[in-house]
């Protein structure tokens, strides 16, 4: 279905979430728009909720190397605790991004 039309409270709990959004703004042939709101790659956004609705023990997202270096802009939604929810880096130790 459209990732933007589900209400994610309506789906059953997962372990494993999977998934990948457009690259072209966040490739680095591409013009770096970044990950924002109104952009291909803002569709992130929905992955992120679902993320934070789902809780699941593991996600895995496919995009290009880009990504690790493109600027992210995510509305705070009201009562969110950036730091609470983010306490560390989400790679875990001696993993390597897009290994």
């Amino acid at each position: 279905g459209d990732i933007t039309a589900i209400d994610w409270s309506q789906v059953e709990p997962v372990d494993i979430l999977i998934g990948g959004f457009p690259c072209q703004d966040v490739s680095t042939v591409g013009k770096r728009a970044g990950i924002a709101p109104g952009t291909r790659s803002g569709l992130w956004a929905h992955m992120a909720a679902a993320i934070d609705a789902l809780q699941p023990d593991w996600v895995v997202i496919e995009n290009v190397r880009g990504l690790l270096s493109s600027p992210a802009t995510r509305p705070a939604a009201v009562g969110d605790d950036h730091e609470q929810r983010n306490p560390r880096d989400a790679t875990p130790d001696g993993a390597t991004p897009g290994s």
